[in-house]
């Protein structure tokens, strides 16, 4: 396995917005692997869009060393599911045993995202403030 730190498409020290870093990613070919979970209700237009294909650490106590065990662990499942979904979008929800707890493929994502966007009107409704734009992830 082969794994590349963030520096290697963008610049260190410097802030970058999310949707940016899975362009990148994306268009470098690389498989993105964060501990965000934020990133699969934020940006999940963005992963669509660019057919990206991520990895979620979904451990939120675990260090460095539990990650890297986690993706160690799954490295087979991932690589099989990763395989059969060459093209992408994709997201695979890896625990801190290092086993896939789920994969959301293009038609769960596109389902994610109309119930976030559904969601997101209703409560601007109730709120009585203006209705959100249908792109998820302009902050």
């Amino acid at each position: 396995m082969s794994v590349f730190r963030y520096e290697t498409l963008l610049s260190k020290n410097t802030k970058v917005q999310d949707d940016h870093v899975i362009e990148r990613s994306t268009q470098s070919g690389f498989i993105l692997v964060t501990k965000d979970e934020r990133i699969e209700r934020d940006w999940v237009d963005v992963i669509i869009k660019h057919r990206a294909r991520v990895i979620l650490l979904t451990d939120s106590q675990g260090g460095i060393t539990e990650l890297a065990a986690a993706l160690i662990c799954a490295r087979d499942a991932c690589e099989r599911t990763l395989l059969d979904n060459p093209m992408g979008p994709l997201i695979i929800r890896v625990n801190k045993t290092g086993t896939i707890s789920k994969i959301r493929g293009e038609t769960e994502l596109r389902s994610r995202r109309d119930k976030l966007l559904t969601t997101n009107i209703v409560r601007a409704k109730r709120l009585g403030v203006a209705i959100p734009d249908a792109t998820y992830g302009k902050k």
